[in-house]
Order: structure tokens, then C-alpha cells, then sequence
């Protein structure tokens, strides 16, 4: 019966982690995607400047 109860503990014990685990994959992928999304707006956005700063004749 102990034996029993150490082994569904075991069990739960490696699902939990298993869970946190793809949360945390989870997490980390969106915040890179996030990351990657900024930064592409980031450059287009300067990219963006600088074509309007050639059409006005700023640079």
C-alpha cells in the first residue's frame, strides 16, 4: 500500500514538472516572439525615418 502511494506521488510529481516545464517554454517563446516583434517594429520604424528624412531632403 506505502509502495503504492510513493509510486502515484512519483507520478504526480513528474506530470507537475513536466507542466511547468512547457509553461516555462511556453512563457519563453512568447516573450522571444515578443522580443522579435519589437524589434522588427523598432528597425521598420527607423528605416521609416530615415526614407522620410531623404523625401524631405533632411540628410
Amino acid at each position: 500500500r506505502l509502495q503504492s502511494i510513493n509510486n502515484q506521488l512519483l507520478e504526480a510529481c513528474i506530470e507537475y514538472q513536466n507542466r511547468a516545464e512547457t509553461r516555462q517554454e511556453r512563457f519563453l517563446e512568447a516573450l522571444f516572439c515578443g522580443i522579435t516583434r519589437f524589434a522588427y517594429q523598432w528597425v521598420e520604424g527607423e528605416e521609416d525615418l530615415e526614407f522620410e528624412e531623404k523625401v524631405r531632403g533632411d540628410s
